[in-house]
């Protein structure tokens, strides 16, 4: 993206887990695993 995302959204959101699924666009379709580990870990908080 060429700059840190996560740490612009932290002046909003200062607990912010930031993670990333090595996928493209497609992130439920590419990398399934992970990203319903990720939303479980979220949902299970």
């Amino acid at each position: 993206m060429g700059y840190d995302a996560a740490a612009v959204w932290r002046a909003w959101a200062p607990d912010l887990d930031h993670q990333t699924v090595g996928c493209g666009h497609f992130m439920a379709e590419e990398a399934p695993a992970a990203v319903l580990r990720a939303l479980r870990n979220l949902l299970a908080r």
